[in-house]
């Protein structure tokens, strides 16, 4: 990996749920993706409690199978007992701008005990950690990647 480390501790980007062909009118993700996005998020939850956060911000793209999976993966934290969601679309997140440091953070709160979840896809997470071809074949759906932990969906 080129890129320097994360510039905080309190955000992770996660790769959206296999894309199968989402519309509109899409309103659930496949069974299989549900079953890797609940495994996740187990590892997600015990990172984010070890680290004495107690609130999750997901924010995702506008995309249709990056929003299904935010709205998946807030579910899935609401079920650990002590932390609260909250999910929200950003258009920059949509495959067109690219991911940058400044972007994030203007999102990243003050609070100490907010974590963000940022929810995009593929090229951007790879450019933005600097992964070469070899690395980005790591970040398959639903991984999260974060200056503490990665975690492979």
């Amino acid at each position: 990996m080129t890129r320097p480390p994360f510039f905080a501790t309190n955000f992770a980007l996660m790769r959206h749920a296999k894309d199968v062909g989402y519309t509109e009118e899409t309103t659930i993700i496949p069974e299989k993706s549900q079953e890797v996005i609940i495994r996740v998020m187990a590892d997600l939850a015990f990172h984010i409690r070890g680290m004495g956060m107690k609130r999750v911000e997901v924010v995702h793209s506008p995309l249709k199978r990056a929003e299904l999976t935010a709205r998946y993966s807030a579910n899935l934290l609401l079920s650990h007992e002590g932390l609260e969601t909250s999910v929200s679309p950003i258009s920059w997140l949509n495959c067109r701008i690219g991911i940058k440091d400044y972007l994030i953070e203007a999102l990243l709160p003050s609070d100490p005990e907010t974590f963000v979840l940022l929810i995009g896809h593929q090229p951007d997470i790879a450019e933005y950690l600097g992964y070469d071809e070899h690395e980005e074949m790591r970040l398959t759906n639903c991984s999260i990647c974060s200056a503490n932990f990665h975690i492979r969906g």
